[in-house]
């Protein structure tokens, strides 16, 4: 084996202003991720490397400088593409316009310089319609319609589609070829291949979806759905077999773990279930057979409990090694990755009293996950901030006195 020699190469850097109002986060960390794909994909071949701007991430208000002011200064004038994104209002009023997120739009293309717009056609729930916006946001489309790109979209599904396609578009367009204000900028291939991994790994695990999806095995009665069984057995293929680029021990060790965590909460659930049909693979409950003895049916009900409180566990450790890699990219390449979903956290319930409990778990240390194999989980799992059942088996007295008590 070599270790290849993290070769970097230089670009021209297309600076793109994301604006829009505080309703579309999901559309805006869409946005950011449809730029990473397109970069993975052609910034070697092409020599052009988009960045994502936003105001979130990339200013702080200066004293006694009005906000939009700041951003106007400091971030729109020097972008090259502006990406427009619209859903149920306009937004706030500013000094001068509408709203602020007009007031980019309109300050960027006086400028001569290219505008993408999409609009949501989703439903808005009746109690979140502010009237007034509406009919605001309806005038500013009628006037805005054949100024620039407008588009139309109904779903995430079809916006990730369009805002790429069109990325696509406006990179052949003749205004890139000509001379931006951006600069000629090296590039680190490592962390650009890291970026596009990171966002197929959050998109393979649908982490946008991870607090609500792990109820299956945590709420209730468990179950696995074999679509969910199917995807999550194809993310540990996927993840042995990517390349990460070099100086990212961090990256390859977290996800090396993650892996051994998802591996064996697959193999372990599997082990103990079957198929039906209509939800899936369930944990099967060897003591509903009527021909047991009494004994037997006592032991299997505690092998039924061990294994739902161990899949729980494990489903939780799977959530704290999300939350770990998700931190460590914030920390060291964007900030802004995945936050409008912050932490991943789980559900339990309903318990004794009715309620439903929620924990968002995390490691206690913080510069690694401790993560080994299943049967060293199981004696140190009582050691992490939440654990939910204990013992490393039926007969070990920690596991008896804990299920005797509850």
């Amino acid at each position: 084996m070599h270790e290849e020699e993290d070769m970097g190469y230089t670009a021209k850097v297309i600076r793109v202003f994301i604006a829009s109002p505080s309703d579309v986060q999901n559309e805006r960390q869409i946005t950011r991720e449809a730029i990473y794909q397109w970069n993975s994909i052609n910034s070697l071949n092409t020599k052009l490397v988009l960045v994502p701007v936003g105001w979130e991430k990339d200013t702080t208000a200066s004293y006694g400088s009005p906000p939009q002011e700041e951003i106007n200064a400091k971030l729109l004038a020097t972008c090259d593409l502006l990406v427009g994104i619209f859903w149920r209002k306009l937004g706030s009023e500013t000094k001068e316009f509408i709203s602020g997120s007009v007031e980019e739009i309109e300050k960027h293309t006086s400028s001569g310089k290219p505008a993408m717009l999409f609009f949501s056609n989703a439903a808005i729930p009746k109690k979140e319609i502010d009237e007034d916006q509406y009919q605001k946001l309806e005038k500013f489309k009628e006037s805005i319609k054949h100024k620039c790109l407008y588009m139309e979209y109904k779903d995430y599904d079809e916006f990730a589609s369009l805002i790429f396609d069109q990325l696509s578009r406006q990179m052949n367009e003749e205004w890139v070829k000509s001379e931006l204000h951006t600069l000629i900028e090296p590039v680190n291939k490592s962390r650009e291949i890291l970026s596009t991994l990171m966002t197929e790994w959050s998109l393979n695990l649908d982490i946008q979806h991870m607090s609500e999806w792990t109820t299956c095995l945590t709420y209730g009665t468990p179950y696995l759905p074999k679509e969910m069984y199917d995807r999550l057995d194809q993310l540990t293929r996927w993840i042995l077999s990517r390349t990460w680029g070099t100086n990212q021990e961090a990256y390859i060790d977290g996800l090396y773990r993650f892996r051994l965590i998802l591996s064996d909460l697959l193999l372990f659930y599997m082990k103990y279930s079957e198929y039906d049909g209509s939800k899936g693979y369930i944990i099967v409950k060897k003591y509903n057979n009527p021909n047991l003895k009494e004994s037997d049916v006592n032991r299997f009900v505690m092998e039924y409990e061990f294994v739902c409180y161990l899949v729980i566990d494990l489903v939780a450790e799977l959530c704290r090694a999300t939350n770990y890699l998700l931190d460590l990219f914030r920390t060291e390449i964007d900030p802004m990755f995945l936050l409008n979903i912050g932490h991943i956290y789980i559900t339990t319930g309903p318990h004794m009293d009715g309620k439903d409990l929620y924990y968002v778990v995390l490691y206690k240390e913080r510069d690694r996950i401790p993560y080994e194999n299943l049967d060293k989980f199981k004696t140190d799992l009582k050691n992490r901030d939440v654990c939910f059942g204990i013992g490393v088996g039926i007969d070990d007295p920690e596991f008896l006195e804990w299920y005797h008590k509850s």
